[in-house]
């Protein structure tokens, strides 16, 4: 699948994630147009090489956590219930977001499941507070984030 037209998907497409539903491939990708905000797409195939898309983004920003992208869909499905998560993108810090469908085209989203964590920064991530601390010096950070590497 490439970018195509103007509109939501004219950037790029990217990120997928697979299911089977009825004995066809459901794919769920990312894609953007220039201003670069992702949303969620739906494409359905009968041989897993060929796709038709839906027209419309199934999940786009709609939320203060997620208002510049849903990107990186991953999927499952348990006893009918199909299980999205995305992150959710504020151009401050990805949220992994959760969000549920009985048909893959209709979700309801749950928002992030740990709306705390600081997925760039978690508190107590030894490699974060050197990465920290390597902006006001890179090369430490590369020394102590990779000492076997950098001797």
């Amino acid at each position: 699948m490439r970018p195509q037209g103007d509109t939501w998907e004219s950037g790029s497409v990217y990120n997928p994630a697979a299911v089977v539903k009825d004995g066809r491939v459901v794919l769920l990708y990312r894609a953007h147009a220039d201003d670069v905000v992702s949303r969620i797409g739906l494409a359905t195939s009968e041989d897993g090489f060929h796709f038709d898309r839906h027209p419309d983004p199934v999940l786009s920003p709609s939320e203060d956590f997620d208002r510049f992208g849903c990107e990186d869909p991953r999927v499952t499905e348990v006893d009918g219930t199909y299980y999205l998560t995305d992150s959710g993108w504020d151009r401050t810090c990805p949220k992994l977001c959760l969000a549920t469908s009985t048909d893959l085209f209709t979700w309801t989203k749950h928002g992030p499941l740990f709306p705390e964590f600081d997925t760039y920064f978690p508190v107590g991530n030894r490699l974060a507070r050197t990465l920290e601390q390597g902006r006001r010096d890179p090369l430490r950070a590369h020394r102590r984030a990779l000492p076997h590497v950098l001797r």
